[in-house]
């Protein structure tokens, strides 16, 4: 009887401890629902297509001929063969009510066509507004010709390893699907993209997940996916090893495109390498960075950092890797003034370095102070190189290869206006979109051309 007694009470006992484990377990539940209810509309899918050259039926070639000039009109021409096409997808989210959205920039690169369906299934064509390389955000623009719902950023400085998360996307194409996990680790740097800062997570990601946000349980935006760590490459998928870019560095990204239609980023002109521990136990000191290089008349030159100096912190915090300085001077705008606190001769003392603009190729400036310009659309690419703008590069069978521009030139003025620097260039063939009148040197004389839009 006595036996009976005690597993009745030890029953009733086990219902009541599992009561409030079972009542938490619906909080969770419904806050999750509450997530899907809240993104999903903010979240897109991509697709894209990209075309390959035409192909022409080979026959064309002798129908072109003027060899076939008295046939031409008697025989049929023949057809192209099907322009083949390579389809991609992938997600995104939008953030401005206007119908601005990030994804990754592998998503939509080198595509001709990109298409965004939204979760009330409609469909724009989608306009790149600016795409940045070096992290792998790209920002797209729709005209829904409403406003629409967006999600905010977190700031994920303040994200915690082992907090919630979870990933939104369309994995293999299956739209709005939600995967929930943890923050396994921060800061972790892979060697994929220039800037790295990524946050890692078990949520599941997929291929197709790519430019998906990652969310907290507010459903605010701590990161975006951009990829996976796969077992097997002939069969990626995913092992609980998902990257994402932290939302400060999309945010800061987003805000330099919207404006800029690129990023401007700042620049101090120093090569770094880690301390080893020895090197950390005979400073006395448990964190820092070396400073192996120091650029001649660049922002640390003129400031007077110098080789074998100890950065101990940037802006106040702490640094221990060259990753940790470089995050924090992405934080600043050419131009602003950023507190380096170094240690010289085992004395520490606090440097202020004034940030540059940081040149698009930065390789090219480290080899020589030449700063390379974006391609013009003419089928020439423009440098900065001892105070002269240069002819850098001319596209192999462009007109103004043809016409007798060469590499080496020197720019003395395009459309009209004499130019110096790089900026100069970008505003003159901002005013004549369609043509080009450039006057170069060739060191003997100089020469007028006059290019028409590729």
């Amino acid at each position: 009887m006595k036996k009976k007694f005690f597993c009745l009470c030890f029953a009733i006992l086990s219902i009541i401890i599992q009561l409030p484990a079972n009542e938490n377990l619906r909080e969770v539940e419904k806050k999750l629902t509450q997530i899907a209810e809240q993104t999903f509309p903010s979240v897109v899918v991509i697709t894209t297509k990209k075309k390959l050259e035409t192909i022409d039926n080979p026959w064309n070639m002798f129908f072109d001929s003027p060899y076939f000039e008295r046939f031409r009109k008697k025989l049929p021409r023949q057809p192209k063969f099907e322009e083949p096409v390579i389809q991609g997808a992938g997600s995104g989210f939008i953030v401005d009510e206007e119908g601005f959205i990030i994804t990754n920039n592998h998503v939509i690169d080198g595509n001709n066509e990109i298409i965004v369906r939204l979760n009330d299934k409609s469909e724009y064509s989608a306009e790149i507004v600016g795409a940045d390389p070096k992290t792998d955000i790209a920002v797209l623009k729709i005209k829904a010709g409403k406003k629409l719902p967006f999600l905010r950023f977190a700031n994920s400085d303040e994200v915690k390893v082992g907090q919630f998360c979870i990933a939104i996307g369309a994995p293999f194409m299956l739209d709005y699907t939600m995967t929930f996990g943890i923050v396994s680790q921060k800061g972790r740097q892979v060697g994929l993209n220039f800037y790295e800062n990524y946050i890692q997570t078990d949520a599941a990601i997929n291929m197709g997940n790519s430019g998906g946000p990652l969310v907290n349980l507010d459903g605010e935006l701590i990161g975006v996916n951009d990829f996976i760590v796969s077992a097997n490459s002939f069969a990626p998928g995913n092992v609980g090893l998902g990257f994402a870019i932290p939302s400060n560095m999309v945010k800061k990204v987003y805000e330099e495109i919207r404006k800029h239609g690129k990023v401007i980023r700042p620049w101090v002109g120093i090569g770094m390498e880690e301390l080893s521990s020895k090197q950390k136990s005979d400073l006395n000191i448990e964190s820092g960075v070396l400073i192996k290089e120091v650029y001649n008349e660049h922002p640390a030159d003129k400031a007077g950092i110098e080789p074998g100096d100890i950065i101990l912190k940037v802006a106040g915090k702490k640094v221990n890797s060259p990753k940790d300085v470089q995050n924090i001077v992405l934080e600043f705008s050419p131009g602003e003034n950023i507190e380096f606190t170094i240690m010289r001769d085992k004395k520490v003392m606090n440097i202020t370095v004034k940030a540059e603009k940081q040149a698009d190729d930065i390789a090219s400036v480290l080899r020589g102070g030449k700063e390379e310009g974006e391609d013009s659309g003419f089928g020439i690419k423009f440098a900065e190189e001892n105070g002269e703008i240069i002819v850098s590069e001319v596209e192999q069978g462009s007109e103004a290869e043809m016409i007798g521009i060469e590499p080496g030139m020197v720019v003395i003025s395009i459309n009209g206006k004499k130019v110096k620097s790089l900026s100069d260039v970008e505003k003159s063939l901002k005013e004549r979109k369609n043509e080009l009148s450039i006057v170069v040197s060739d060191g003997i004389f100089k020469k007028i051309f006059t290019i028409k839009k590729k």
